[in-house]
C-alpha cells in the first residue's frame, strides 16, 4: 500500500506544482474567472440556491424561462448534488473545482500504481508507473473542464479487471 499512497502523493504533488495550492482554498473563486471555469462556477452558484426541483440537479435561474441542469454547466454534478443540501454549512461563495481537480490528479496516481503492482512488486517501479498515469497528456489536456478529469474511474476499472 506504499506504492498507492506514493502515487497519491505523486499526482496531488504534481497538481500544486501545476496550479498551486490557492485553487484547493474553497473561498478563492477568482481563478475560475476565466474561460470555462466561469460557466461552471456559475452553474454551481445557480443550482446551490435554487430550490430542489424535480429531476434533481435542474436549475430554474439560469437560462430564464426553460432553465437547465447542472449537468449541462459541466459543473462536476455528482459533487454538486452531494454539497448542494449542505449549502447552510458552505462558505459564499464556495467552490469545489480545485479540490475535484486535486482529487482527480491524487486518485490518477494511486490508480496508476496499483495497475503497475498487478506486474511487478518493485515499489520504484509501481512509483514511476504512477508518474507516467499522473502525466498522461489527455489529462493535462482536460484541465480546463474539470468534468472531464475523472480518468481514475477509468484506472480504477482497469485496476479491477487486471487484478482479478
Amino acid at each position: 500500500m506504499m506504492a498507492v499512497g506514493g502515487g497519491a502523493l505523486l499526482g496531488a504533488a504534481f497538481f500544486f506544482w501545476i496550479a498551486g495550492p490557492r485553487v484547493i482554498d474553497p473561498r478563492a473563486f477568482e481563478w475560475l474567472m476565466k474561460s470555462d471555469w466561469r460557466i461552471n462556477f456559475l452553474g454551481w452558484h445557480l443550482f446551490r440556491n435554487d430550490p430542489w426541483q424535480w429531476p434533481p440537479g435542474r436549475i430554474t435561474g439560469y437560462l430564464a424561462g426553460e432553465g437547465t441542469t447542472i449537468g449541462f454547466t459541466d459543473s462536476v454534478p455528482l459533487a454538486a448534488l452531494v454539497l448542494k443540501p449542505l449549502d447552510a454549512w458552505l462558505p459564499t461563495p464556495f467552490q469545489y473545482f480545485g479540490l475535484w481537480l486535486w482529487l482527480c490528479f491524487a486518485l490518477q496516481g494511486a490508480f496508476g500504481a496499483l495497475i503497475v503492482r498487478v506486474w511487478t512488486r518493485s515499489l520504484v517501479l509501481q512509483l514511476l508507473g504512477a508518474l507516467l498515469f499522473v502525466l498522461v497528456p489527455t489529462l493535462l489536456m482536460r484541465v480546463g473542464h474539470p468534468a472531464l478529469t475523472a480518468h481514475f474511474v477509468l484506472r480504477w476499472a482497469l485496476w479491477l479487471f487486471l487484478a482479478s
